[in-house]
């Protein structure tokens, strides 16, 4: 199920998920949602860097369910 409820069942079972967003731009791209917090945030390795401006070291950044501006998901 594509929400954020969804995608925190996911992540409880151990499966990761790349899902593609705005992530707080104009232009999207890929990302790996690996974990969750109680205040619905999400641990993202961020592909395009942290907070998308393109320095290449997203690793663990913290973003909220609109930030990210969800697009398509696929868990594995």
């Amino acid at each position: 199920m594509f929400t954020a409820a969804g995608v925190r069942a996911f992540l409880d079972q151990g499966k990761f998920v790349i899902m593609s967003g705005r992530w707080g731009s104009t232009a999207g791209h890929l990302s790996v949602v690996i974990g969750y917090e109680n205040d619905g945030t999400f641990w993202v390795h961020d592909t395009y860097g942290a907070g998308t401006d393109g320095s290449g070291d997203g690793a663990q950044q913290n973003y909220t369910w609109n930030y990210i501006a969800p697009a398509q998901m696929w868990a594995a």
